[in-house]
């Protein structure tokens, strides 16, 4: 039967000969391998060699102090968890202990040790070390769990964009009747809201899991934040009115300016007014205000709802993502990722979100405090609108690259009937022998090719005599700054992420225009 104790390597530290022979013969003979170290230069070099579980580091060491040595080795992610028992026969003061537990020591023992003692304090060390490597491992576990569960949201988001982009890029493009019917144009709306909520979701999903892996970036502008909150508030006043919701609006007439991303800062206003409407009733009130306030040179919006309010520990993990909260029966509480991609996308502009409820029927309020900006211009900069209106543009010859047949269908009846010539292919190759016949003065290229990927379709156009006339657009499902700066590096000229946005395309087209 193989003794527990020879699973253990112990590193033994000590200049002195005899000592350090001592206590090496009394762990020999308990089973346990002992590697042995003089100087404190020889330690470091056994720590990487023999990868010890525990050390006996003595504090008086000819080359470095022994507890030096010690904050050393703790302070080193490679040797942090190897346990350390600091020993001396010289510093046997109350203050030398605690000068060494603070130094990193798991505990100190003074000179003479006897061998019971010594054993003793061994079993305990390493019983402490096998706990602590239970839990590395339960860490290191869930650290890949939340890895494959991010890996598998940017995934799914992925997936679903691409039906999804069909189906909104299809509604948007089909013929209304010259004379529609009520009934079929109510229809046409609720299609048209769906759409927007299924698109809306499958953002926030990606959103999140960018966010959690810190891969999302800003388009860092001046924002007028008054006027976003009221264009905001504008966009949902439908909706909540439609549930009987009241929803009322308190924002200062001036400008309010933050530095940041507009479309981002929209994005979390309106995930705070469907969180609202969520769990509110018919005859409740929303209530939207800001407050500048100079002085301390921040601007807070809050979103005040009269509905079921919130127990105290739900607000303790209001904004964990997925956190669920059970708003009684006949209500549905949602995924639990919009008020998590709020404070993460306001936190990256250097803000904070705060929420805070008086307890159940008492209504909730959700608070975000932003810094502001004193432009030193006495003329305010413009305001950015969140999606410019396209101009219209000249018309080109056009190839669509996409395997997805139905979304470059989809593409070709949209741009067809805005007077473009459009060709399809569905392949690399098939799209680089189509870009070399029919000299596309625009490409519209997916990444993720059969044949031949994006990048390379677009690297080969471009060392091509004529392809630098061409230009090029890589389109995919995946937005991140590291997938941008390749597809640059590749030769494309824009970037376009899946689901394409036809009102985004149409604006491409009228910048390609007008250079």
């Amino acid at each position: 039967m193989t003794n527990p104790s020879q699973e253990y390597t112990i590193l033994n530290v000590d200049d002195h000969d005899a000592g350090r022979y001592a206590k090496s013969r009394i762990l020999q003979l308990a089973g346990y391998r002992v590697v042995e170290a003089a100087t404190g230069a020889d330690a470091l070099r056994l720590i990487r060699e023999a990868k010890p579980q525990l050390i006996l580091l003595d504090v008086k060491l000819p080359d470095v102090d022994g507890t030096q040595l010690c904050r050393t080795i703790k302070s080193d992610p490679l040797s942090a968890h190897v346990m350390v028992l600091q020993i001396s026969a010289v510093h046997t003061t109350r203050a030398d202990r605690i000068h060494g537990l603070e130094c990193g020591a798991d505990t100190y023992l003074i000179e003479p040790v006897q061998a019971d003692e010594l054993l003793a304090t061994v079993h305990a060390l390493l019983r402490l070390y096998d706990r602590e490597r239970e839990n590395r491992q339960l860490v290191a576990q869930l650290r890949n769990a939340d890895r494959q569960k991010d890996d598998f949201l940017a995934a799914l988001a992925h997936e679903l964009r691409n039906p999804l982009g069909v189906v909104s890029n299809a509604f948007d493009i089909l013929p209304e009747t010259q004379t529609p019917e009520p009934v079929s144009q109510e229809l046409r709306d609720i299609i048209g809201r769906q759409i927007g909520l299924m698109s809306r979701l499958v953002d926030d999903l990606l959103d999140i899991s960018r966010i959690s892996r810190g891969q999302i970036g800003l388009a860092r502008e001046p924002c007028d934040f008054a006027a976003i909150a009221r264009q905001t508030v504008d966009d949902y006043r439908a909706i909540l009115e439609s549930n009987g919701l009241e929803l009322t609006l308190d924002v200062p007439s001036h400008p309010v300016w933050v530095v940041g991303d507009c479309t981002r800062l929209a994005q979390s206003i309106s995930n705070l007014l469907q969180n609202a409407g969520k769990f509110t009733s018919a005859g409740d009130t929303v209530t939207v205000k800001l407050v500048d306030n100079p002085d301390e040179h921040c601007a807070v919006l809050s979103v005040r709802d009269t509905g079921i309010g919130m127990e105290s520990d739900f607000l303790a993990r209001i904004f964990e993502p997925f956190s669920q909260f059970d708003p009684g029966v006949g209500r549905k509480g949602g995924l639990g990722i919009g008020l998590s991609l709020v404070k993460g996308l306001i936190e990256l502009h250097g803000g904070e979100v705060h929420a805070r409820s008086e307890g159940p029927g008492h209504g909730s309020e959700i608070t975000i405090r932003l810094p502001t900006q004193k432009f030193a211009d006495s003329g305010d900069p413009a305001p950015k609108s969140t999606i410019a209106d396209a101009d219209a543009p000249a018309c080109y010859r056009i190839l669509v690259i996409d395997d997805n047949s139905l979304a470059a269908r989809t593409l070709q009846i949209f741009l067809a009937d805005k007077g473009h010539q459009v060709e399809l292919a569905v392949t690399g190759p098939q799209g680089l022998d189509k870009a070399r016949r029919y000299l596309p003065q625009v490409v519209l290229c997916d990444i993720g090719l059969p044949g031949l990927d994006g990048y390379s379709v677009a690297r080969q156009l471009r060392q091509e005599q004529g392809s630098n006339k061409m230009f090029l657009v890589a389109v995919s499902g995946y937005g991140q700054e590291e997938d941008q700066e390749r597809a640059k590096s590749a030769g494309f000229d824009a970037y376009l992420v899946k689901p394409i946005s036809l009102k985004d395309l149409e604006k491409l087209l009228a910048e390609l225009n007008g250079r």
